[in-house]
């Protein structure tokens, strides 16, 4: 049976996804002027462009899937997932409740929370087989 994307691929994938999809509502709260609420990444992302943004947080993200196969820890991805995925619907709820322009940003919000519940539930079925 051939596979276009072999299933060890989508959790490393998903890690991926989901930092960026963090990044993007970084990008879109600090546009509608909220604020970075963790003080580390508030110091790191002070002045940097979008794209910066997006490219630093996809490196960070690869350096951590690097360190985890490196030092043979996948095991821990989806518990990663799942945390970061409740990360981005923490942050999502926040948007959604601070936001002033609710047309520009409600169908944002839905097409995010979409992807990011089928990235939770992938994680967690992944965990659960153990995989």
């Amino acid at each position: 049976m051939c596979r276009i994307l072999d299933r060890s691929l989508w959790l490393p994938l998903l890690w991926l996804a989901l930092n960026l999809v963090d990044a993007q509502i970084t990008i879109i709260a600090l546009h509608y002027g909220l604020l970075e609420a963790n003080p580390l990444m508030a110091v790191l992302t002070s002045g940097l462009t979008s794209g910066q943004l997006i490219v630093g947080k996809f490196v960070a993200a690869g350096v951590v899937l690097i360190g985890l196969y490196r030092f043979n820890l996948t095991r821990l991805l989806p518990a990663l997932i799942i945390g970061m995925g409740l990360v981005v619907e923490w942050n999502l709820v926040w948007l959604w409740l601070a936001s002033s322009r609710m047309d520009v940003v409600v169908p944002t919000v839905v097409t995010l929370v979409v992807v990011n519940t089928s990235a939770l539930g992938l994680a967690i079925t992944s965990r659960r087989r153990g995989r």
